[in-house]
């Protein structure tokens, strides 16, 4: 089953695996569309996203 989905908000999410530190790229419009499309060929044209409640992201200050 394939639905349009418009994208706003988009981020990268992912963690260290090294640390455990989570880390996150806000993607603008252009480069939302590209990693979707990149996705969705991966997935014979489906992206393969789960719906999940929204969610804000937050700057975390870091400490040197």
């Amino acid at each position: 089953m394939s639905r349009h989905i418009e994208l706003s908000n988009a981020a990268l999410v992912f963690t260290d695996a090294a640390t455990g530190q989570g880390y996150i790229r806000t993607l603008n419009e252009r480069e939302a569309t590209l990693v979707s499309a990149q996705l969705a060929a991966l997935d014979d044209g489906e992206l393969k996203a789960i719906p999940v409640q929204p969610v804000e992201i937050k700057r975390m200050d870091v400490k040197v």
